[in-house]
């Protein structure tokens, strides 16, 4: 998991650095894009109880599956391996 994280997250991050204007620029639109899905994925804030919104929308991106997937290394949880599949899936999406 922590490889094809990393593959991900970096083919997802050429993907977003394409469109950036200027170095400049590239700290607020990278910071409007990720702490709201750290939000959303409950990595940030731990979420007990969220409104069905915020878990389906945290379902669809990678770091909610990513966390799972590191969590059952480190925890000794359960591995998905549809988690692995979804962040799969995100970083096929970034390279193309």
């Amino acid at each position: 998991m922590l490889a094809m994280g990393a593959a991900a997250f970096c083919a997802l991050g050429f993907a977003v650095s394409s469109v950036i204007p200027s170095a400049d620029a590239s700290l607020p639109i990278v910071n409007v894009i990720i702490l709201p899905l750290l939000f959303l994925s409950g990595v940030l804030i731990p979420l007990n109880t969220p409104p069905a919104w915020i878990l389906w929308t945290g379902q669809i991106f990678p770091v909610r599956h990513f966390l799972s997937g590191i969590q059952a290394g480190f925890l000794g949880v359960a591995f998905n391996w549809t988690d692995l599949l979804v962040v799969a899936a995100w970083g096929g999406t970034g390279s193309y």
